[in-house]
Formats: structure tokens, sequence, C-alpha cells
């Protein structure tokens, strides 16, 4: 959804944004499965934390590199598409000097650094948090008390008109969907949701997702970045709890459906290429328009960046993230580590 909003504006917008925070609700309830039931021996924390830096960083500096190969080779051809493509338009931002490129490398830096691959902030995000967790998650109480400060945040910023922008990519916006996954992952331990939410959960969090234009009065043709300084949330914060519901029965449906095995056959690829997909669809957006694709005419350049994104995020699985995982992760994580 996040490449869809980027590649195919006009058609998604709110729907990429509901996407990245709907990932940090996920990851929030990976973190703390994986914290408190696989990196629990010797040196957990140690493996834990190696685990997700080859899980980040490998596969990024491939994209990375690949985009700065393509911006040196074709400057000119690049600037002039930047310069004239409403979409790609901020996609590619150059560091100004050596330690914007370490910001770069590292994603240590603030929200305002330049970021070649624009989309890395959320990864900044993420890296905060898979530290954070290890002290945050290891208790029910703490977690609970994590998401009412969470809480506050929200109220605090919206009270305080604070810009979207501040909202959503900063560390203490993304602190509500964190902690809903957390909290997920505590409840369902202790309790199960009636079984009429397992149809009114689906029905409501579809109905936002679609509708939310509708719901919460915004314009849905796609805002660009002028909108992100708007003192609104776009719905953003009811979508992070119907987002945290629906991992919820997601979790519990998965669990006692028949046809499990085709589900996670499904499942499988696409984890397998999401990361790739995220990283890499500016990157494919470029190659398509400087061969000469007309990036404006959504009836050949959705299918043929469709198809481009999958097959750049495919081999960037098979050649880079699968070795490193066979090779390198097999051997640190614990034999029933899963991520």
């Amino acid at each position: 959804m996040v490449a869809c909003s980027h590649l195919w504006s006009g058609y998604i917008w709110w729907q990429g944004i509901y996407a990245v925070f709907g990932f940090y609700v996920i990851s929030g309830y990976l973190m703390s499965l994986i914290i408190n039931e696989v990196y629990t021996g010797k040196n957990g924390t140690w493996r834990y934390a190696a685990n997700r830096i080859l899980r980040i960083y490998p596969v990024y500096w491939v994209c990375l590199f690949l985009s700065l190969l393509l911006f040196a080779i074709f400057r000119p051809e690049v600037t002039s598409f930047l310069e004239n493509n409403d979409v790609a338009r901020h996609a590619i931002m150059e560091p100004e000097d050596l330690k914007g490129w370490i910001k770069n490398i590292t994603f240590y830096g603030s929200v305002e650094t330049r970021l070649v691959i624009t989309q890395g902030w959320s990864l900044r995000v993420e890296m905060v948090f898979y530290a954070l967790m290890l002290v945050l998650c290891r208790r029910f109480w703490i977690v609970l008390l994590w998401l009412l400060v969470s809480i506050y945040i929200c109220y605090y910023q919206a009270s305080n008109e604070i810009s979207f922008i501040d909202r959503y990519n900063t560390i203490q916006g993304a602190s509500l969907a964190f902690s809903l996954g957390a909290t997920v992952y505590y409840l369902r331990k202790k309790t199960t949701l009636p079984r009429l939410l397992y149809v009114l959960i689906p029905i409501a969090f579809f109905i936002h997702f679609v509708l939310a234009y509708k719901i919460w009065g915004f314009k849905p043709e796609n805002f660009g970045l002028y909108g992100l300084l708007r003192k609104d949330d776009f719905g953003l914060y009811t979508h992070t709890v119907l987002s945290a519901l629906l991992l919820w029965v997601v979790l519990d449906k998965e669990s006692i459906l028949k046809d499990r095995k085709k589900l996670r056959s499904t499942g499988n690829y696409l984890g397998k290429i999401a990361y790739g997909v995220f990283l890499c669809h500016w990157l494919v957006l470029f190659v398509l328009g400087l061969i000469g694709v007309d990036v404006m005419n959504k009836m050949i350049f959705i299918p043929l960046s469709f198809i481009g994104v999958n097959l750049l995020a495919w081999a960037l699985y098979s050649w880079v993230e699968k070795p490193i995982d066979k090779r390198v992760r097999d051997r640190i994580r614990p034999e029933k580590a899963a991520v």
C-alpha cells in the first residue's frame, strides 16, 4: 500500500499512510512475541539485536547503492525527471554533507535528514522501537502504562494542533501503534474476543479504510506534501486502533482456518518480497521513466510498475536477503526463532 500510494498517487494516498501505522502495530506484536518467547536464553538480547540489524540494513544498503548508481550515471535525466514529475519530486534527496551521508547509512539523525531512500524515515522509527521494546514489552503492566502514555501523546498533539507530519513520522507519533501491537500480544494470552467481533471488526476496518475521507471530511484526491503540514490526523488514530483489533482477529482466525496451507503460502511470498517492495519502488519508477514509459499514463504505468517492483523485490530477496538469512541469521537466532 505504501508503494501504491507513492507510485499510483491520485488513486490512493491515505491508505498508504494507514499502512505504515498498520505495519507498526504488527511490528509491535511480533517484537513482543520474539523478545518474550524466542530470544530468552543466554545472549538473547545480543542475538535479537544482531538479527534485527541483519534484517534491516543489508537490503537497504543495496537499494541505497543502486539508487545512487542510477543517479550518478543518469544525473541530468533523473534531475529533470524529478523536477517535472509531481509524483517523484521528492523521491530522491541527496545528502548535503558527510554527516548527511553517515545518517543515510546508519539511520541515525532527525526527521529533517535528507534521505536518498526517502521512505527510509520509517525504518529509523522501527530501529528505535526495536531497542525500546527490549524494556517496554517485558511486562503487561509496563505495556499498559506505555499505552496510556501513548494515548496522552495523541491527545496532546491533537489539542495543541500539532501538524500531521509531526504526528506521523516521529518516534512519539508512532508510539501508539507499537504499544497497541504489544497490548494485543498480552491480551490474546488472557482473553478472547466475542464471536460477533470476528465479523464486525473486519467490516469496520474495511469501511474506514475505503471511506475515511467521507467519515473525517478530508479531500479524497492526492494532497501532496503540503497536506502533511495540516493540523489534522486524517483518521489515523482510529485506523491504528482498528488495525490492532484486526490483527487480533486475523491471529485467532488463522489458527482455525481449514485451508491454512494455501493461506500461509501466499503470506510467505508476500512476506519475502514486502521489504524489497517498500525499498525499491521509487527505483523502479526512475528506471521506467528513463526508458521512456509515460508514468502519467496509468493504463501502461500501473501494470509495468507492478511487474517491475515485484521482480526487483524478488531479486533482492533471492540474492541478498535469503543468502544472509541462511548463512548468517540462522546461526545467530535460536532454533525456534521465525523472524
